[in-house]
């Protein structure tokens, strides 16, 4: 695979993905696009981060750096709305670190509604007005703006598809 290989773990609420891509000209190739449900935003009543979820998470999230490597990427490990919250959230980044080496990112949720911005509109082309909802295990962010280069307003708020199943079903 070698140059130009790029890649991402994205930890969430509900899974985590593996993103294995590369840039010829100016373009996105995607080589690599997995997805492994983990559930970590399914807390104890205390807002704990399940035992067995950290174990399952840490274990997927080596594999999904060992792809990586292997393709030829050095991964980056970035976190959302189950690691914003959860109580005891270090002891899954201890876990990550000591198994891969890595630190992962926590992003907040504004940086979440800006990348969110960024993903869908990259080579829109303009034609706005825009509006953008991504809607996660455990968070929703909402994103608007006139053009693909900057978003005017946006909103991330703790409702997620996890969150709203376990509250209400």
């Amino acid at each position: 695979m070698g140059a130009g290989v790029r890649s991402v773990v994205d930890i969430g609420s509900n899974s985590i993905k593996l993103r294995v891509a590369r840039c010829p000209a100016g373009r996105i190739e995607v080589l690599l696009d997995t997805t492994e449900v983990v559930r970590l935003g399914r807390r104890t009543a205390d807002g704990r981060l399940r035992r067995e979820a950290i174990r399952n998470g840490a274990r997927v999230v080596e594999e999904m750096v060992r792809r990586s490597r292997e393709m030829g990427a050095e991964p980056c490990l970035v976190g959302t709305m189950a690691l914003r919250v959860a109580e005891n959230a270090q002891d899954f980044l201890r876990e990550i670190l000591g198994r891969t080496g890595l630190e992962v990112r926590i992003l907040s949720g504004e940086e979440e509604a800006r990348l969110a911005w960024r993903g869908a509109l990259d080579g829109s082309g303009g034609g706005g007005p825009f509006a953008v909802f991504d809607t996660g295990g455990g968070s929703t962010e909402f994103v608007f703006g006139a053009s693909p280069e900057g978003a005017t307003r946006s909103e991330s708020v703790a409702v997620g598809a996890v969150s709203l199943t376990e509250r209400f079903f």
